[in-house]
């Protein structure tokens, strides 16, 4: 039986996510010398990490997920970058998000659910660092 890294994130709108690259290539100017830019294939922000999760217990986040309406739930970005699983083929940038009330609210709400739903997840605390591209 497979067991996988599992993430619970919102994926951005083309525009949202272009606003977010623009202000991350603006901190990160100075060094442009040293950075090449590509678009990353899917911007998100991490809401909850799950841990490692059998294909059985995915199978059981799709009725959570697929059901969920998510209204516009603001956050601020704190202006930190970090340098996330540099190796020689991977190297990901992430911006640190305030944890505002309204993210720790659905976050809190969402654990609930997979709690009734017998889905197994890791209890961890807010993840600062939640942009990844």
């Amino acid at each position: 039986m497979a067991h996988w890294a599992s993430y619970i994130a919102f994926g951005f709108e083309e525009e949202e996510f272009q606003k977010l690259l623009l202000e991350l290539k603006d901190k990160l100017s100075q060094y442009n010398d040293n950075i090449a830019w590509h678009n990353p294939a899917y911007m998100h922000m991490t809401l909850q990490f799950l841990g490692w999760t059998r294909d059985s217990d995915i199978e059981k986040l799709r009725p959570i997920l697929q059901n969920e309406k998510i209204e516009d739930i603001n956050f601020k970005l704190n202006g930190k970058l970090v340098l996330l699983g540099f190796d020689a083929q991977k190297e990901y940038i992430a911006m640190e998000v305030a944890p505002t009330k309204e993210l720790l609210q659905y976050r809190e709400e969402l654990e609930k659910k997979m709690q009734e739903y017998g889905v197994p997840f890791k209890k961890t605390g807010f993840f600062k660092s939640h942009f990844i591209g």
